[in-house]
């Protein structure tokens, strides 16, 4: 099914709806924290601003139009832009006087302006989305590197899993609400050695979380596509 098919579908089934959400979620947060300047998670309200965004893109695709992508992005765009305008209308204002100061010799000491949107790289929205997930695994990013396997044999076994996984939505969908591999399943279709599963989990799941996702930056530093997936 591909993405034109899924958007359609998923117009008229809330289930399918749903999942074409969650499987966009760094998307949707990455648009958020461009618009915001700032690193957007999902209890941030600029998050739900982006989501509802999403979901009326959702609503309002015809085919005809292009490209979803760049309709979503605009919609988020749209409305994060208006939430930071409500924000700064109702910021309260504090007079440019108080904000200057006297240095040793009585002289003023004008007060400098931060650009309140610096940007963001990709990269570290990349890391701040997977770290958010792994957190939800009780893994730390930090060590991900530790968790690759050392023999070839092993690391072509995990990919064959996370390649598995992968190639069926509701699986992700699963690992995601259980927080468990279906050991039992891969072990009677893939053949994949218990002691495989159980030492390797982090690797399997940092891998699956990487490609079901967004993170086309995180693919390369963590060399998960060079095996073929």
């Amino acid at each position: 099914m591909n993405e034109t098919e899924q958007l359609l579908l998923a117009q008229q089934d809330p289930q399918i709806r749903e999942t074409f959400l969650t499987e966009n979620d760094l998307f949707i947060r990455r648009c958020a924290s461009k618009a915001a300047g700032r690193f957007v998670d999902c209890h941030d309200d600029a998050y739900s601003e982006a989501l509802i965004a999403f979901n009326d893109a959702i609503t309002a695709y015809r085919p005809e139009k292009g490209s979803f992508q760049a309709l979503a992005a605009a919609a988020i765009q749209n409305r994060v832009t208006d939430l930071l305008r409500k924000e700064s209308r109702n910021a309260k204002y504090v007079p440019f006087s108080t904000l200057s100061t006297q240095d040793d010799h009585g002289g003023e000491v004008l007060f400098e302006i931060e650009d309140p949107v610096p940007m963001v790289s990709d990269a570290a929205l990349e890391i701040s989305a997977l770290r958010q997930e792994l957190d939800e695994f009780n893994i730390s990013f930090f060590n991900l590197p530790k968790s690759s396997p050392k023999f070839g044999r092993t690391k072509r076994a995990c990919l064959e899993v996370v390649r598995w996984l992968i190639q069926r939505p509701e699986r992700v969908a699963a690992v995601k609400k259980t927080k468990c591999l279906p050991a039992s399943q891969i072990m009677a279709e893939l053949g994949t050695g218990s002691k495989v599963l159980e030492r390797n989990r982090t690797y399997i799941i940092a891998g699956m979380l990487i490609w079901a996702g967004d993170y086309q930056i995180m693919r390369e530093y963590f060399q998960i596509g060079k095996e073929g997936l």
